[in-house]
């Protein structure tokens, strides 16, 4: 009676490609996973400046969010919020910016004077662009110059492209 001993080629050529199915699929929803966190982040700071910026114009008092790079957070009014650990305030190496007038490579990832966007009791919000990155993936919020501030939401792909 022959035992048959071991796995034929057949079989192994099988549970390798079933293998790297599984990690290529399991790599796509990594990917998915860390891009919806980064937006959820970029939606949560774009919420808290307006947030800010109404309270500001309500209260008749100015109010500031201040960003620390080195531990990832910012924080108004004793509340304080630290990135995910796989995001950061930082910049991919290819990017130009200002995502309004991309001309330069970008060597900061918060331009805002002192690390501070100020809002002022008119409306009116100090200029500058933050940028959030998981090494992969590029976002940004940005304030220009000009009579009426409003902050937009872009997305680095080669690239700026404005999120509505």
């Amino acid at each position: 009676m022959n035992a048959r001993r071991g796995f034929s080629l057949l079989e192994l050529m099988i549970v390798i490609a079933i293998a790297m199915l599984l990690v290529r699929l399991t790599t796509i929803n990594a990917r998915f996973f860390n891009r919806t966190i980064l937006l959820s982040e970029l939606n949560l700071l774009h919420a808290t400046c307006y947030y800010l910026q109404q309270t500001a114009m309500a209260s008749n008092q100015p109010q500031e969010l201040v960003f620390d790079s080195v531990t990832n957070s910012y924080s108004s009014n004793g509340q304080t919020h630290t990135l995910p650990p796989s995001l950061k305030f930082g910049i991919i190496p290819e990017a130009k910016g200002p995502p309004s007038s991309p001309q330069n490579s970008l060597h900061e990832a918060i331009t805002f004077a002192n690390n501070t966007i100020t809002f002022s009791t008119d409306g009116i919000i100090s200029s500058g662009t933050v940028y959030l990155t998981d090494s992969h993936a590029l976002y940004a919020i940005s304030c220009s110059v000009a009579h009426v501030s409003f902050l937009r939401k872009y997305r680095y792909e080669s690239k700026w492209y404005l999120i509505t």
